[in-house]
């Protein structure tokens, strides 16, 4: 079982880095807006559904691609997992210590 967490584990941090880095490889006018430029609009457009919204820059995650949002979900099964498997290993650990 621990080697289910552990390759859980290793899964959601490369997952999770490559978010990262994309985040950081792919500035917008709302991460300079966030950083302080507040001569930049305060808003961003995004295509959703054949219409263009204007998204506020503070809520991030309706601001990307498809492809970003599906890998971000990913992500967070990654990390349900992660948790189930930690629990059971704790529980197992904890009864053969009893």
């Amino acid at each position: 079982m621990v080697r289910k967490t552990l390759v859980t584990l290793l899964l959601a941090l490369v997952l999770g880095s490559g978010i990262a880095m994309w985040v950081a490889w792919h500035p917008n006018s709302c991460s300079r807006y966030l950083q302080g430029d507040v001569t930049l609009p305060s808003t961003q457009e995004v295509e959703m559904s054949g219409k263009t919204e204007y998204v506020p820059c503070e809520q991030w995650y309706p601001r990307q691609t498809m492809a970003m949002q599906t890998a971000c979900l990913v992500e967070f099964a990654f990390i349900g997992l992660l948790g189930v498997f930690a629990a059971g290993d704790a529980l197992d650990w904890w009864r053969r210590r009893r």
